[in-house]
């Protein structure tokens, strides 16, 4: 198995992974639920274009946080499996 593949089976699995744990977080679930409270307030009280480039706003900086999670859980990732094959004598890691 090459490393794309396997680089795209470890992304799956931390998909799943994180999906898992986050759905039986009390934590997140709660911030989620605050989130969803205060933008619905604010919807409320905004409207026109202030509204839309709030919603804009949002969308940006929740893709900014998902991209900086997975990539940052995918580098932990990879360095472990290298880490690995480095303890287990197969390559130096890099």
């Amino acid at each position: 198995m090459n490393n794309k593949e396997i680089e795209k089976q470890m992304e799956t699995a931390m998909m799943d992974r994180i999906t898992e744990i986050l759905a039986k977080n009390e934590e997140y679930s709660q911030s989620i639920a605050e989130e969803e409270r205060l933008f619905d307030w604010l919807k409320e009280k905004l409207e026109g274009e202030s509204l839309k480039k709030l919603d804009e706003y949002f969308h940006a900086v929740n893709n900014t946080a998902y991209y900086i999670e997975k990539l940052s859980y995918l580098q932990g990732m990879k360095d472990l499996r290298a880490f690995c094959k480095y303890l287990d004598g197969k390559e130096d890691i890099k």
